[in-house]
This record gives structure tokens, C-alpha cells and sequence, in this order.
């Protein structure tokens, strides 16, 4: 096999696993798969509560064992790289990876759902160059995960933000990845005038307790990640019983295969009013400073495969297109995605240089 070729490769970081593909780019400017997706899972990393849910200043230094894990993720990172790359050594590579990004954006300094890692893209250049790796342009720095997966659906063939110009993107998996569509460019929520407050910064104002329904106790109101992000999910619960049941060895996670089915007309009710409550949010938060006014709001991810769902998945479809109506919005206004790798095909296209081009549609 040559190596002569480049590939353009993009690679999703994720609390339960990283995700790397192979990428080419068509005649008509969208992008394609040029292979399969490789992953690799990781074992479950807890941050110390001050990480979680504190501020970056003042914050410990990473322990043994968080440095341990951020070492195992990049270790991981390169495997998957590999087996997407199929030999081939020249590369264009983009990464995304959640939590807050260091100042010179090639780190995680901050990340409620895994260990943080000062030096990422250090250590996983240094390990590609180890392995026979050349890169054919300089690294981008490090994504967001929202913005990768929005790039993602608007780059990729069969993108669910084909064909807008000004959208909502969040995705729920182990947190709730968030980024918007203004004209025709994807943005990531710090970037907008005045900064949008993310989903684990946000509460929902109307109460879940009335319904049986609230986090663990002495954990506050519920902020729209718990709500929204299914990783998140085990620390509800209903009528003081947790909602999920997670099963023995299970990885990486099926939520829905760890619902209680007894909880499963609590999490429609719960989910679907959570979702156009957070729609209805953001649409004020961007409508009132600047006057954009989304046309659909994508939901990728495990979220968007969920509601996408035949079954439960089908009556929660149905619950959200009813409140959306009431909430005067389009009953189709919220579009579901089951294209787990948009957040690869976004690095991807940040590999590329694409994150500023015209899209084609």
C-alpha cells in the first residue's frame, strides 16, 4: 500500500471514547467517508468535585491518576488515528475534544466529564511523529466538540444543516456539545456578542420536582446538560429511585437499554419539554442582541439518535413537535441526527481549512 497520499483525518474526543475518520473531499466541495470509523474506548474518568463544577483559577493540579488518564486517552487517540489512516503516513489532521481549551487552545485546562490535558496535542503529535506519521500542514488547534459537530452536519454529503443559513446545533452524549449557525458560518457560543451562556451554565426555570422528577439530593436545580445529556442522566431520579440502571460492563453506554421501564414515560414527559424550553432560550438569546432567527435546530449525537427512535423515540418525537407548536414554532423545527461521526467530519474540515469557506448548499 502507498503512502504517498494524504489523507485528511478528524478526530472526536468524548468522555467514553475517541473516534477518528478518514475523510476526501467530493467534486461537489461536501465530504465523504474514505473508510470506516475506528474508535477505541476509555475507561471512565471522574474529575475531583472542585474540576467539575469549579472555575479554572485556583484549581489543583492534575493528580497521578488524572494524568495517567489523559495519557491513556492520547494513547488511544493514536491507535484510532492508525487504524483510520490504513497505512498511510502523510496526514491532515484536525482534532475536537471537549472541555475549556488552555490559552494557546493545544490543551484542556477544565472538563467536567474526564481528566484534563495541559499538553494534548503535544503528546499526540509527538506519539504520530513516533509511529511514522508527517503532517502535511501545521495542527489547527483544538475544537469544541459542538462546533466540530456542526461543522460536520454542514461539510458532510448527508449533513442535517445542509441547506441553512442560520441553525442550532447540540448534540447530547456525556455532556450536551453546543454551537449556532449565523449566516452561513458555524460559531461556538463564546464567540457571539454577548456570550451565550452554555447548557451546564444555564438552569431550567420551571421546576421537575412537581412531577416526581430532580437530581440527587443537595445537587441544586438541574442545569440543561443534566438534562438534556444523557451521560448525565444517572444522577436524576424519579420518586427518589434513579432513573437508569446501568448494566455491568456495559461499554460504551446504552442509555436507553439502561432506562428503568417503568421511568420510560417520566423521560419523554421530562426530555421533551426540557428540549423546547432550551430551544426557546436560545431563539430569545439570539433574536433579542442581533435579530437572527434560526430555521431548525439539529440534535445529534445519542440525543438525536434517541429521538429518532422508533417506540419511546416515537412519542417523544411527537411530544417535542407538540410543544414546539405551542411555543409557536414550526412542529419540524428540530431536526434529529444519527450521524454519530459529525464531529470527525468537522475536524476533518478543520484539517482542511474549510471552517471559513462558502459551504456549497
Amino acid at each position: 500500500m502507498t503512502n504517498s497520499r494524504v489523507l485528511a483525518i478528524g478526530v472526536d474526543g468524548g468522555a467514553s471514547g475517541v473516534r477518528a475518520l478518514a475523510v476526501r473531499r467530493r467534486s461537489d466541495g461536501f465530504l465523504e467517508a474514505a473508510g470506516e470509523l475506528a474508535r477505541r474506548d476509555h475507561e471512565p474518568f471522574v474529575p475531583p468535585g472542585e474540576v467539575r463544577d469549579g472555575c479554572i483559577v485556583g484549581l489543583p493540579p492534575p493528580t497521578t491518576s488524572e494524568i495517567d488518564a489523559a495519557r491513556a486517552r492520547v494513547r488511544a487517540t493514536v491507535d484510532a488515528i492508525a487504524e483510520a489512516a490504513g497505512g498511510h503516513l502523510r496526514i491532515e489532521l484536525g482534532v475536537c475534544w471537549p472541555g475549556h481549551k488552555t490559552d494557546d487552545a493545544r490543551g484542556v485546562d477544565l472538563m467536567r466529564n474526564g481528566p484534563r490535558d495541559l499538553d494534548l496535542l503535544d503528546e499526540l503529535e509527538h506519539q504520530l511523529v513516533e509511529r511514522g506519521f508527517e503532517f502535511t500542514r501545521p495542527l489547527p488547534k483544538l475544537a469544541s466538540d459542538g462546533v466540530a459537530g456542526a461543522l460536520g452536519e454542514l461539510w458532510s454529503a448527508s449533513g442535517a444543516l445542509r441547506g441553512t443559513h442560520n441553525a442550532l446545533y447540540f448534540a447530547g452524549g456525556s455532556g450536551l456539545a453546543e454551537a449556532v449557525l449565523v449566516a452561513g458560518r458555524v460559531r461556538a457560543l463564546d464567540e457571539l456578542t454577548p456570550r451565550m451562556p452554555k447548557a451546564f451554565e444555564t438552569e431550567r426555570r420551571r421546576s421537575l420536582y412537581g412531577t416526581g422528577m430532580g437530581r440527587k439530593a443537595g445537587h441544586g436545580t438541574p442545569v440543561y446538560e443534566d438534562l438534556l445529556a444523557p451521560g448525565r442522566w444517572s444522577h436524576l431520579r424519579v420518586e427518589g429511585r434513579p432513573l437508569l440502571a446501568p448494566r455491568s460492563g456495559q461499554r460504551p453506554i446504552d442509555w436507553l437499554d439502561c432506562l428503568e421501564p417503568e421511568h420510560a414515560r417520566h423521560l419523554l414527559v421530562w426530555v421533551a419539554d426540557a428540549l423546547v424550553d432550551y430551544i426557546v432560550d436560545r431563539m430569545r438569546r439570539l433574536s433579542e442582541p442581533a435579530g437572527i432567527v434560526p430555521e431548525r435546530a439539529v440534535v445529534g449525537a445519542r440525543l438525536g439518535q434517541f429521538i429518532a427512535l422508533g417506540g419511546i423515540g416515537k412519542n417523544l418525537g411527537e411530544r417535542i413537535s407538540t410543544g414546539l407548536e405551542k411555543a409557536s414554532l414550526p412542529a419540524d423545527f428540530v431536526r434529529p441526527s444519527q450521524m454519530l461521526e459529525a464531529p470527525a467530519f468537522g475536524a476533518a474540515a478543520l484539517a482542511l481549512g474549510l471552517e471559513n469557506e462558502d459551504c456549497p448548499s
